[in-house]
């Protein structure tokens, strides 16, 4: 998440978009080139567990889903991130700038990911729609590491956070600068687990 973005974020996940902010507005005062990248949603925390809270596999019999599981978001596959950053490092189109790492196939809703998964499997997942007052009182049941999961979660799933154009002049989409570069899509992760 582009913690210049995150300034309304709630607690106890805010704290992290903070100490980031701190840092950047340090890079940027002593001059420093630099270039913020921002993976969105990490495959193998999100996408791997159909977004589900400190669950790494995708289920083959129910899943939670957040709100109406309608909010957009961008999942992307670490090597991709990775791949991305690596292309940046001597890209002056980057200096200075958010690069923000959006495969086009990949930006989807939490029941669109669902649905991937149920046509690989071959099988309908039972659905339990969880509320943001639901969702939010987890936290009071989890460590607080996952406290801070429970928030990100929050922003992205409920508030949407995560959907929105990228705009310049200080944001660059890496989809836009590196079209040749193919994307790990959100079926081709899900297959490792078929």
């Amino acid at each position: 998440m582009d913690v210049d973005r995150m300034e309304h974020a709630i607690s106890p996940g805010d704290h992290t978009f903070v100490e980031k902010r701190v840092i950047r507005r340090a890079i940027e005062k002593a001059n420093i080139p630099h270039t913020y990248v921002s993976g969105y949603c990490f495959a193998g925390v999100f996408l791997a567990g159909l977004a589900q809270l400190a669950t790494f596999m995708p289920k083959r019999d129910r899943v939670s889903i957040h709100g109406h599981g309608d909010k957009k978001c961008t999942w992307v596959a670490e090597e991709d991130i990775a791949m991305c950053s690596m292309l940046a490092v001597d890209d002056p189109r980057t200096l200075n700038k958010v690069l923000y790492i959006r495969p086009p196939a990949n930006i989807l809703t939490q029941m669109e990911v669902v649905k991937i998964w149920e046509s690989i499997i071959g099988e309908e997942l039972q659905k339990t729609f969880l509320s943001a007052e639901e969702w939010l009182s987890t936290t009071d049941r989890v460590p607080v590491y996952e406290q801070i999961a429970v928030a990100h979660m929050y922003q992205i799933f409920y508030l949407g956070d995560l959907d929105f154009e990228v705009e310049g002049p200080l944001g660059v989409d890496s989809s836009e600068l590196y079209p040749d570069h193919k994307y790990v899509t959100v079926e081709e992760y899900l297959r490792r687990f078929a």
